[in-house]
């Protein structure tokens, strides 16, 4: 197996006690001096806060703001798969209307009492063109 890796780092030091520790001689001295002047002048500091945000505020809703570039139209979809979407529902729409309508005609065969030849041959004609029906439906891409 691979030897055992020791370490003689302090555990306690990490990057941000560190990073501390070195700059802490730059940033006192600039921290202290920070203070002073807001402590100073209380009120140039609040006005130039305000300012500051005053101006963000005008250049986030005027100069930086992004144009929409949004439509409302289908711009993901190809026209052409759009249309041909739309019309396999109203293919379908078709379908089912007819469906309904045959399923009526063969309702009323099957109710008579006694059906002749030709109720056996517009049985015959309706349930093959319900057939046709079903096949064009599941053959559309």
């Amino acid at each position: 197996m691979f030897p055992k890796i020791t370490s003689k780092r302090d555990p306690d030091a990490t990057i941000g006690s560190e990073l501390r520790k070195e700059l802490h001689k730059y940033w006192e001295p600039a921290a202290a001096t920070i203070k002073e002047k807001l402590r100073r002048y209380p009120r140039t500091a609040f006005a130039a806060m305000i300012i500051c945000m005053l101006i963000s505020s005008v250049l986030a809703f005027t100069v930086l703001r992004k144009k929409d570039t949004r439509s409302f139209s289908f711009q993901g979809m190809p026209h052409s798969t759009m249309t041909t979407g739309l019309g396999q529902v109203v293919r379908t729409g078709e379908a089912l209307r007819e469906v309904l309508a045959l399923r009526g005609q063969v309702d009323t065969i099957l109710k008579k009492a006694r059906p002749d030849k030709q109720d056996s041959l517009k049985l015959t004609a309706a349930l093959r063109q319900l057939d046709s029906i079903q096949h064009s439906i599941h053959q559309q891409p």
